[in-house]
């Protein structure tokens, strides 16, 4: 009798852990696309460059935070399974961070001088098309 009261406490307990962590998730991935979203209104003028970066470091904390949490799905799959998609997840967030590290730079070099006859805001529409590629193949992967 105690062992099914204790059983019954932990689901109690664990269950809304879960869906808890899960909404976390969800609530920064949705927080981020309405910063991308911003990130690329502002990065078509030279004279948002400054905003734009900010809103870059504010993508990358989000995306920082929300590496601590990993997709419900990931739960249901075999441990071995499980470790290899933790792995790759984690790696797909790195290398979007690093790439948001480039154009926060990108941009805030950009802000401060633009040469004579350059192709401005040419290496930052690079950056934010390789950031949306990764994006959109870490989402095909891992969404629900």
């Amino acid at each position: 009798m105690k062992l099914r009261v204790l059983a019954y406490l932990f689901l109690i307990v664990h269950l809304p852990i879960q869906a808890q962590t899960q909404n976390i998730l969800i609530n920064h991935m949705r927080t981020m696309g309405f910063i991308m979203d911003e990130i690329f209104a502002r990065s078509s003028e030279p004279n948002d460059y400054p905003l734009a970066a900010q809103k870059t470091r504010e993508l990358r904390q989000q995306l920082i935070e929300a590496a601590a949490h990993t997709p419900k799905k990931f739960s249901s799959l075999p441990e071995k399974q499980r470790n290899s998609a933790t792995v790759e997840y984690h790696q797909m967030m790195a290398r979007v961070i690093y790439l948001l590290a480039g154009l926060e730079k990108s941009l805030s070099e950009e802000s401060q001088a633009l040469p004579e006859g350059s192709y401005v805001g040419e290496k930052i529409r690079n950056q934010l098309h390789e950031l949306s590629v990764l994006i959109g193949k870490a989402h095909k992967k891992f969404r629900e």
